[in-house]
């Protein structure tokens, strides 16, 4: 909190007898001349509108928008001296409290422009989400600051890229961009920060060599925020090995899976034979008589044998002077051999299911599940307490084809939906028009505002949200037509501006709008004089670039000035 200011909070306003006392001159129609330069008045306005929204406590004053000056004869007020921006009246009006600007509808203009004032937030940021060292803003995520007011932040001083808002925080720092939840744009096109990630999880996984690397796996990457580094390499690690160290002699065959094509060009196949020549210790090309195909299994080449056939074929693909006898070993052995070690791993990872379930026991694994991880279990949900051998899949499963003594044709989310209560994401009950719209309708009285897609939840009503709804619209699920979107719904029945499908402008309007802007202030617009207060959503700016460069019904090639002389208005 700054120095000597009060914080906001739940503190009253003011005693509600002064209030009372306030004479409303503002209501009358024009005030007298220089009124609103005495900043007493404009303080007593300020009470006044407050007692009229009923706010109660200073905090309640962070949400008040330009409308409800609008709405309550402040609009000169608004844009003769707080730029038509309802949180810089608050902020002079009551100077003694520290004011956290991000926590307004709408941020002051060119607020998130200063360094300082971004600092604040992002300190703010971190007391809200319980950050007390520099790692733990690894964890933060572009939800986070939406939720908390910084989306425009993000938007307008770092392209919406995290690590650049937090590097810009602490830059003494040593970040690595890549653990963060989402790493910047273009980041992994790269290979300086490629191979910069890949050093890191080396020493991560205590490799020491280039040798060290042909241990490493896709899981390795992912479980180290590398999965999108992979996909720069076709999901292959040992073609990111081979980039890090390209002086390296690799021999691709020892990777536990081999880049993709691998063994489909001939002289990969001979410099592997070559190789395994020389770790038998061949020395005559006779000798390869004596070599068996559990030679080639032993040593990486299990693949090659069973995507080439008989290691005997393979042998005379290289030698082809060597005289080998034709045995029956080709393809089919190195096949029951793949086959036996698949079998052997399946049967370590799945024993067999022979118990018989009921609904009982598996809602008491269930409940287990809920107590120790404050969730229901779901298909994909790991371990379940008290019986190591079963897993959730095979439990569904056995619920949805009738097996181990079950009925069937139910599922783990009906079961749980129909004996505890939780919400079965499949069997979300219809929505109709009439209902959304009500919705939406109960949501503005309570916030002021009408809800998009990244409202977050309903209110008063359990398992809903404003994003399902919107997506629900779009692509004609649970009852809807299909086809729409919660902007475009809106915009047809309640009259809500659809950014997307702005209204129509003429050069007769637009006038009409300049001369009650200079009504108000004295003097006529220019593209910087901020929103235009007849028509809620435009901005003079946009105004003029409409008048540019054409749309909204406008044929282009004007600006604002030029309208104006054009109708001897300057």
């Amino acid at each position: 909190m700054a120095p000597g200011k009060k914080p906001v909070g739940r503190t009253p306003i003011c005693d509600r007898a002064y209030v009372r006392r306030i004479d409303p001159v503002w209501l009358c129609g024009p005030v007298p001349h220089r009124f609103w330069q005495d900043p007493a008045h404009r303080r007593d306005y300020l009470l006044w509108l407050g007692h009229k929204l009923h706010f109660r406590y200073m905090e309640d004053y962070y949400r008040l928008i330009y409308e409800d000056l609008k709405r309550n004869c402040g609009d000169g007020l608004a844009v003769g001296y707080w730029n038509a921006s309802a949180s810089e009246g608050v902020r002079e009006c009551f100077p003694k409290y520290d004011w956290r600007e991000w926590l307004f509808v709408t941020a002051p203009r060119h607020f998130w422009h200063h360094k300082e004032n971004r600092h604040r937030y992002m300190e703010w940021l971190g007391r809200q989400l319980g950050f007390r060292h520099s790692e733990d803003w690894y964890r933060v995520t572009l939800r986070d600051f939406q939720t908390h007011k910084g989306g425009g932040l993000l938007a307008v001083a770092y392209h919406s890229t995290l690590s650049a808002a937090v590097m810009d925080f602490l830059p003494n720092h040593d970040w690595k961009e890549c653990l963060f939840t989402c790493a910047p744009q273009g980041f992994w096109r790269s290979r300086e920060n490629r191979c910069r990630y890949m050093r890191w999880l080396g020493k991560r996984l205590g490799y020491r060599g280039p040798e060290d690397w042909y241990a490493v796996n896709r899981e390795d990457f992912v479980h180290s925020g590398g999965g999108e580094c992979l996909k720069h390499y076709h999901g292959s690690p040992a073609l990111a090995a081979m980039d890090l160290f390209r002086d390296f002699v690799w021999q691709e065959w020892k990777f536990q899976r081999t880049p993709v094509g691998f063994w489909h060009r001939a002289e990969n196949r001979r410099r592997y034979v070559e190789w395994l020549g020389r770790r038998l210790g061949i020395q005559r090309p006779d000798d390869w008589q004596r070599v068996r195909s559990v030679s080639f299994l032993e040593n990486y080449g299990g693949t090659l044998l069973f995507l080439f056939g008989s290691h005997r074929d393979l042998l005379r693909e290289c030698f082809p002077d060597l005289d080998l006898p034709d045995r029956k070993a080709g393809r089919e052995v190195a096949r029951r051999a793949l086959r036996r070690r698949r079998l052997m791993r399946l049967r370590k990872r799945r024993p067999p299911r022979t118990s018989r379930l009921s609904i009982t026991r598996i809602l008491g694994w269930a409940g287990a599940y809920h107590e120790r991880t404050g969730q229901w279990p779901q298909v994909i949900s790991e371990g379940v307490d008290g019986a190591p051998e079963e897993t959730w899949v095979a439990i569904n499963w056995a619920l949805r084809e009738g097996r181990r003594g079950l009925k069937g044709g139910s599922a783990l989310a009906r079961l749980l939906a129909r004996h505890r209560g939780v919400p079965n994401r499949s069997a979300r009950p219809r929505l109709s028009t009439e209902k959304v719209l009500r919705w939406a309708s109960r949501h503005h009285r309570l916030t002021g505002q009408w809800p998009n897609g990244h409202s977050g939840a309903v209110t008063g009503v359990a398992a809903e949200t404003w994003g399902g709804i919107d997506s629900a619209l779009g692509r004609g699920y649970r009852g809807l037509p299909g086809g729409s979107s919660l902007l475009r719904l809106l915009e047809k029945h309640c009259g809500v501006r659809n950014r997307m499908n702005p209204p129509r402008l003429t050069e007769r309007k637009i006038l009409g709008w300049a001369r009650a802007y200079r009504r108000a202030t004295g003097r006529w617009p220019r593209y910087t004089s901020g929103p235009v207060a007849q028509s809620p959503g435009d901005t003079w700016s946009a105004l003029n670039i409409a008048l540019s460069v054409g749309g909204r019904g406008l044929s282009g090639g004007l600006s604002l000035v030029k309208l104006l002389r054009k109708h001897g208005l300057e």
